[in-house]
Order: C-alpha cells, then structure tokens, then sequence
C-alpha cells in the first residue's frame, strides 16, 4: 500500500484505497449494514455509534493492506463490525468489549460462515473485541495478537472522532499505524456525524 501516495482530503483517492484494502483483506461491503436497533442501547450519539464502527472496519482494512495481513486484517474487521455495540454509555466502559463477544457474536454467525472464520479464527475475533477497550492480554507473536492489535490500533485511530483528538502515537501497537492517521483524520471529518442506519458499501460512498 503506498501511504504516501494518498494525499489527505482526497476523496477520490481515499475512496480508491479503502476499497482497495477491503479487496485485499477479502470483504464485501455489501454483506455488513449496521441499524442502532443492533445496539445494546439503540438510542446513542456518534460517538460510539454506527460511523464510528465503519471507521474502524476501515481502518482494520487499511492496516491489514499495509502490515501484508489479509487474513488478519478480515478477522479485525469482523471484530470492529460487533466491538461497540455493547456499551451502556459513551463513557469508560470496561466490559463492553466482553459483553459485546458475549451478546452479539453468535448473531452474526451466517456472516463468519460464508467467510469460512474457523473455529480458532472465531476464537480469535472473539478475543480481539474483548480486549479492545482494556490492557491487552495477548503478546506479540501469540496466535491471535495480529487480529487484537489490529482491531485496537484502527479503533484508536478514529479518536480523531474526539474535540480533543488526544491520540499519542506511542499507544499504537503497530508503528505502521501511525501512517494511517491523516488518512482516518480525513475520512472522519466528513462522516464524523454519520449515525443513521446505513449499510457499509452506502457508508464508504460517501468517501466518492
């Protein structure tokens, strides 16, 4: 993937490499729409709402293209489609990364299916969303840590999201990540209030 070659505010480009990423990683966007009566609480802001999902199905795709991870990056992307439809509020949250493998993962088992996720596969997803929103447990090198790290670097990447925009790069688990970050920047000022319902291949039109 050549990062540098995306010029930041760029629709055309963006557009171009997220749906090159989403090829290369194996998914289509036609298979993932999101509506809040998903969510645990279906009346919410965008903070943690349905743009901020699609962000970081995003950016599992684009860091899947970038660390050469296809199969990871799909798995990660699997995750980020449930990691955030448990919360209870916007605030800190620690278990909703848990109840979110724990309420919402079996629904979506037609989806992991057709994607032939295996059951250690599924395992692993199942570990990434729950590790998302803590200290993570898994080390580098594990089986599984490229399908958490992933998943939580493209979450942290949409804190872009926040007035603040408090990332520090060092929280990043992947220092590829941070090229990523004016690429996210962009596309997340122009869907930064996106939390109607929307499929994911209506969502990524909006960056045509």
């Amino acid at each position: 993937m050549q990062v540098n070659g995306i010029i930041e505010g760029s629709i055309e480009n963006i557009f171009s490499a997220v749906s090159r990423s989403l090829a290369y990683i194996g998914a289509d966007p036609t298979d993932f729409a999101l509506a809040n009566s998903m969510f645990s609480r279906p009346k919410h802001s965008p903070m943690h709402g349905i743009g901020h999902i699609y962000r970081t199905m995003i950016g599992c795709a684009l860091l899947g293209e970038l660390l050469q991870k296809p199969r990871e990056g799909l798995l990660a992307f699997c995750g980020a489609y449930i990691h955030d439809l448990a919360r209870v509020h916007d605030g800190r949250d620690p278990r909703h990364g848990i109840n979110a493998a724990n309420w919402h993962f079996a629904k979506f088992n037609h989806l992991w299916d057709k994607y032939q996720l295996t059951e250690k596969e599924r395992i692993f997803v199942r570990w990434a969303v729950e590790q998302h929103c803590c200290h993570e447990w898994l080390r580098r090198g594990e089986e599984g840590y490229d399908v958490m790290a992933i998943l939580k670097d493209a979450d942290a990447l949409d804190r872009c999201r926040f007035r603040t925009n408090n990332l520090r790069s060092e929280w990043l688990l992947y220092k590829e990540s941070k090229h990523l970050i004016p690429i996210l920047e962009s596309i997340c000022r122009r869907t930064n209030t996106v939390n109607e319902d929307m499929s994911l291949s209506n969502f990524i039109k909006l960056l045509d």
